[in-house]
């Protein structure tokens, strides 16, 4: 898939969120970030920093403040 496909699906995955649908938005931030792991090669880059972050932020609305402070833990260790 096409890191610009993955940056779609992102967008989208904010907007599902906004709109209560968290289902659907963490779905499409979960393919995002398989997206652009591999097309960087790894998850050490920015796009999956910023996809964790957003996971954070679903994870945050869903009062799973452990998994959210795991999503942010390991956005803020990428190095880039």
């Amino acid at each position: 898939e096409s890191p610009n496909y993955a940056v779609v699906l992102g967008m989208s995955a904010g907007a599902y969120r906004l709109k209560g649908d968290l289902e659907t938005a963490y779905k499409y931030l979960k393919e995002a970030y398989v997206i652009m792991a591999n097309h960087h090669k790894g998850e050490e880059c920015l796009p999956c920093a910023v996809i964790l972050n957003s996971m954070g932020l679903l994870y945050k609305q869903e009062e799973k403040f452990d998994r959210a402070a795991d999503a942010y833990e390991r956005c803020l260790a990428v190095r880039v």
